[in-house]
């Protein structure tokens, strides 16, 4: 599938724009010349097979100007899909951008698009975010989802022996967890994955209540957030549990964003942490893209 980024591009407000506003990101208005700047862009083109470092030195090199960082986005094979975007370590004007601005990059000419304002580049990031979501289609009958269990007091042969009652189990995988362990089942079949997360989430078993949920693996990042949190502390904590935490943010309306070090130990911190009570209010968690966890954006 592609997708028509042309409006995103001739958007007269953020592209090039002489819009002064008062929440400018990277001193977006020069006092000098009135000539819009800012340190943050996107850049778009046809997709081609390159490396993120190489489109890194080729901004770098026309512009001048040190990158803090730059993304590409990629689709599910790991292919660039042709966007990516970029930081700036001090604003760079309209006119120095115009040498990047069609510049062949690969033999394949760039669009660049400047953005004044933060909140400009957030809406870009979701709008991208949102499309590679919807473009997203799972073959469930050869992409089983893996099982995640919480709570089952047992080794990896009576795990398996109790949820084989729902279908057959390829792997039985443990991790350790507090003073126990968490297990991730690979059931062959997506029907019998889906029969044991509603058969035994919520059972009572041995005095434990398990936890069992379902995960897709192209859901999956090292960063997810974190929903209604009232006790940030005692989150941290508790994710701890999981693995090591890379980044742990916290951001405004009780949201905390996380980062692992691991992407197994995110996996099953964001899957089994989902709808855990926290003095007395219910956490929601879902996994984040990396350019979300970078510019810390609550309104998920």
């Amino acid at each position: 599938m592609s997708y028509d980024y042309s409006s995103d591009y001739s958007d007269h407000e953020t592209n090039y724009s002489h819009t002064r506003s008062h929440q400018d990101y990277g001193n977006s208005i020069n006092p000098l010349d009135d000539e819009p700047s800012g340190t943050l862009i996107s850049i778009k083109m046809d997709p081609i097979d390159f490396e993120e470092y190489e489109l890194y030195n080729f901004v770098e090199s026309t512009i001048r100007i040190e990158l803090l960082d730059l993304s590409a986005f990629k689709n599910l094979d790991g292919k660039p899909t042709g966007i990516a975007v970029a930081q700036f370590s001090e604003p760079v004007t309209q006119s120095r951008l115009r040498k990047l601005h069609g510049k062949k990059f690969k033999k394949v000419p760039v669009e660049v698009r400047l953005f004044t304002t933060l909140g400009s580049f957030q809406k870009f990031c979701r709008n991208v975010a949102e499309f590679r979501l919807q473009s997203i289609n799972l073959d469930m009958k050869t992409s089983p989802p893996q099982v995640y269990v919480l709570n089952f007091n047992g080794d990896e042969q009576s795990v398996r022996h109790f949820f084989s009652r729902c279908g057959q189990i390829s792997l039985v995988k443990s991790f350790p967890y507090k003073n126990a362990v968490y297990y991730t089942l690979f059931f062959v079949s997506e029907a019998s994955a889906k029969l044991a997360c509603r058969s035994f989430d919520g059972f009572e078993y041995a005095n434990q209540t398990l936890v069992v949920a379902p995960l897709y693996k192209n859901a999956a990042e090292k960063q997810f957030a974190i929903h209604h949190v009232q006790d940030p502390q005692w989150l941290k904590q508790e994710i701890s549990y999981f693995g090591k935490i890379a980044v742990f943010k916290e951001l405004t309306d009780n949201i905390c964003f996380v980062m692992m070090e691991r992407l197994e130990d995110a996996k099953a911190a964001c899957v089994l942490l989902n709808k855990k009570f926290d003095n007395d209010v219910q956490i929601k968690t879902n996994f984040i893209d990396y350019i979300y966890f970078q510019i810390g954006n609550p309104n998920l």
